[in-house]
């Protein structure tokens, strides 16, 4: 199993142990996605190379099922997590901007 996809199970289960609802999907690639690309972005990163690395990242969590979602999913959250490097930003506000949560 990959990182990511420990990471995504493991918040769902966390989400379900505290009672509250089960995030969706896009919402749990996000924030997975999100927490990946912001560790990288000291970098310097561009909006493509942070739209490839979200793309990636569904891709790999949905097993290469979800090929057109994920590139749509990676369109919607790039522009909104570039507009925000230079801010402290957590996940949760990324996704939720990004109509992903």
């Amino acid at each position: 199993m990959t990182p990511t996809f420990l990471a995504i199970s493991l918040m769902a289960q966390l989400a379900i142990a505290a009672g509250a609802s089960t995030p969706s999907i896009e919402c749990t690639l996000c924030q997975a996605a999100v927490n990946t690309i912001l560790s990288q972005a000291q970098q310097n990163a561009t909006e493509h190379a942070i739209a490839s690395k979200a793309e990636a990242i569904c891709l790999n969590a949905t097993q290469n099922t979800q090929d057109e979602n994920c590139g749509e999913f990676a369109d919607k959250l790039a522009p909104v997590l570039v507009s925000f490097l230079e801010e402290v930003v957590n996940a949760e506000e990324v996704c939720a901007l990004a109509e992903l949560c």
